[in-house]
């Protein structure tokens, strides 16, 4: 993460000093977007039944980024998307009053962690993004966009080789994700309005893994999701 906020900085510096140099020019010179929408997934990564054991249902996103024109049509961005996916397995806990390692100290603390049904899987996605506006006469502006990345999943696992078996969010190694989709600008003001889209992501995750407790735990499938979302964006420039 702190070699993300490194680039982040020195991006946010060579935008700005473009956009100096380049005061004159008659067109916008940023984009800034906040968003929040609904994720899909798709795939394996909805009836996993191996070592994770935790298949995925709908969940919700959330992100911003900010965004150079290189052109009066085309962008080049970053994007940062946080996932919450929820479990859709009905899983039983691990622990269960009938265990032989149920009970002792901490026992409230593990019936809280212990019901999968109450936790999620996660994704942390800091990506640079190329979008290509359509722009005319018309207040509604559509635009196809693609991105590539890190996928930082952080997945409910089931954690058996210790003395108190339990569900656990472990940060998986980051992976390489990628991805296209697009959507429709509206106009509410000279300098910004709102926009809703759908993207395809696709998550080169199998055989990603993590180590906990001397034990190897492994995503066996590539992850795949779709997700639908609306936000708000803000031209900086001369706004032509």
């Amino acid at each position: 993460m702190r070699k993300i906020a490194i680039l982040l900085a020195v991006f946010l510096v060579f935008t700005c000093s473009l956009t100096l140099a380049q005061e004159d020019e008659e067109r916008d010179i940023l984009e800034v977007a906040m968003f929040g929408g609904l994720a899909l997934p798709m795939g394996g990564i909805t009836s996993w039944n191996d070592s994770i054991g935790l298949g995925a249902s709908m969940g919700w996103d959330m992100g911003l980024e900010i965004g150079y024109f290189l052109t009066p049509n085309l962008v080049l961005g970053l994007n940062f998307t946080y996932y919450n996916i929820a479990i859709g397995n009905n899983t039983e806990p691990v622990l269960t009053p009938d265990a032989v390692n149920y009970g002792g100290p901490g026992v409230a603390f593990l019936n809280l962690v212990n019901n999968p049904n109450d936790l999620s899987h996660r994704f942390y996605n800091p990506s640079l993004y190329l979008k290509y506006y359509f722009f005319g006469e018309s207040n509604l502006v559509p635009y196809l966009k693609g991105h590539i990345g890190i996928d930082n999943p952080k997945f409910t696992t089931k954690i058996r080789e210790t003395p108190n078996p339990r569900y656990r969010s472990l940060s998986y190694d980051p992976v390489l994700g990628f991805g296209f989709g697009g959507g429709i600008f509206y106009y509410t003001s000279d300098y910004s309005g709102l926009f809703i889209d759908g993207n395809f992501h696709y998550s080169a995750s199998k055989n990603t893994e993590k180590e906990y407790y001397d034990v190897t735990y492994k995503l066996d499938e590539n992850i795949m999701y779709f997700d639908i979302r609306a936000g708000i964006s803000v031209f900086f420039g001369t706004g032509e």
